[in-house]
């Protein structure tokens, strides 16, 4: 990794450590310290998601970047939702007075070589069609399975769909494994870890397998896709329905959520795809999120016009990478890259922690849902975990449309090296 990720992670640190010794703001760095020091292991890992690691200038970040957006465990204790505090907003100001704008944009012009990445790949090719689903997967093949068993009950939906599979693998096994299932809508690409020559540790990068896969597997519309999530036989329909009437992008699920499985159910269902048996799995509802223009979940699944995807610089691997909030960016990303061309579709909005757009984009409509599968919680980069989370919310909370531009700009020309 280059020296400016180092760079900019430990202005994050330092400037978090600063900023919470001042006067101002003891009161509030004490508030967090107890709380965090008064959190179980397992709280930590969760919240955080950094393993055994305890890393309070992360919590302090997490709370700052929530000020606007903040959940309701937050509202009734976080001293930050203080109509005469704006912590995040001083934050981002010192951050900017030590060039923190043009320190992104440096990471941003390191670009990906994608002709040599891609050259060095093991490609599998069985079909082009109007629809694609990317799947990235990386120490997942046992959800893999399950989501390729599930849709193995779908084979009649798929005339107009293709999947693609990228693994960022080492070992080629799982590549070979499926490969060997000679599935006729489902491509394989095996993109070798080692390629990439240590610049994202041994962590997945969602974005660059995006990436790539698009580079490699054309069609009109790619649905960039979790390999944990499992989708009712509507979903299909509702997506071709979906995208007639839309030239842009889309949410392809209701109510902006995802409807979570617990371990047990997530073996049940497993199993009993297995054996060939009756599916019979408790699943909780969560509240359907029915309020026009509210902010939704921009994650796990999201439908976009595959020349668009080309023609924006697709998603940012040089900025995130590990489980990071990487569809937040995009879905930014996006809202950008079509503002010019539908500013009758944007609704006005204040700055907050998840974007959102106009509810054309939403999938309110529908009654399609999508299943989460269990896992545990997910580790993001040990080594730069400030950056990868900040990032996106310094996006939403900072960006002017002329910093939207160049992103949009730096974008288009690191996709095309």
């Amino acid at each position: 990794m280059s020296d400016h990720m180092l760079r900019a992670e430990r202005m994050l640190k330092e400037t978090t450590q600063s900023l919470l010794q001042k006067p101002d703001y003891i009161h509030t760095s004490q508030f967090l310290r107890s709380n965090f020091e008064a959190m179980g292991d397992d709280s930590k890992s969760e919240m955080l998601r950094l393993g055994d690691e305890k890393n309070f200038e992360m919590y302090t970040l997490l709370n700052m970047a929530w000020e606007n957006g903040v959940p309701e465990m937050w509202l009734s204790m976080n001293p930050f939702t203080s109509p005469n505090t704006n912590l995040f907003s001083e934050f981002c100001d010192a951050l900017d007075a030590q060039g923190f704008p043009e320190l992104w944009k440096d990471l941003k012009r390191d670009h990906i070589k994608y002709d040599q990445l891609i050259s060095s790949c093991d490609i599998t090719l069985k079909k082009e069609a109007d629809f694609n689903l990317i799947i990235p997967v990386k120490n997942r093949f046992p959800h893999l399975k399950t989501f390729l068993k599930w849709m193995g009950q779908y084979n009649s939906l798929l005339e107009n769909w293709s999947i693609t599979i990228i693994f960022q693998e080492d070992d080629k096994k799982f590549y070979e494994e499926i490969k060997a299932m000679n599935i006729e809508y489902v491509n394989i690409i095996h993109l070798p870890h080692d390629a990439l020559g240590g610049r994202y540790e041994d962590n997945m990068n969602r974005s660059l397998c995006y990436n790539v896969a698009s580079k490699i597997v054309r069609c009109k519309w790619q649905l960039n896709h979790d390999v944990d999530l499992i989708m009712a036989p509507d979903f299909f329909n509702h997506v071709e329905e979906k995208s007639k009437n839309r030239k842009k992008w889309f949410q392809p699920y209701r109510g902006s959520r995802v409807i979570y499985l617990s371990e047990e159910s997530s073996e049940k269902l497993k199993k009993a795809l297995n054996s060939n048996s009756r599916i019979d799995v408790e699943v909780k509802f969560p509240p359907l999120n029915a309020t026009p223009n509210s902010p939704g979940a921009p994650g796990g699944s999201v439908v976009v016009n595959w020349e668009d995807f080309q023609e924006m610089g697709g998603y940012d691997p040089e900025l995130v990478f590990g489980y990071a909030p990487e569809d937040h960016m995009f879905w930014r990303k996006l809202e950008g890259f079509y503002d010019e061309e539908d500013s009758d579709l944007l609704k006005p909005r204040k700055m907050c922690s998840y974007p959102f757009y106009s509810d054309d984009v939403f999938s309110h409509d529908s009654s399609v849902e999508l299943i989460h599968l269990w896992h545990p919680p997910t580790l993001g980069s040990k080594k730069y975990p400030l950056f990868n989370f900040f990032f996106a919310h310094y996006i939403t909370n900072r960006f002017l449309k002329s910093d939207q531009d160049d992103w949009i700009k730096l974008s288009q020309e690191s996709y095309r090296s």
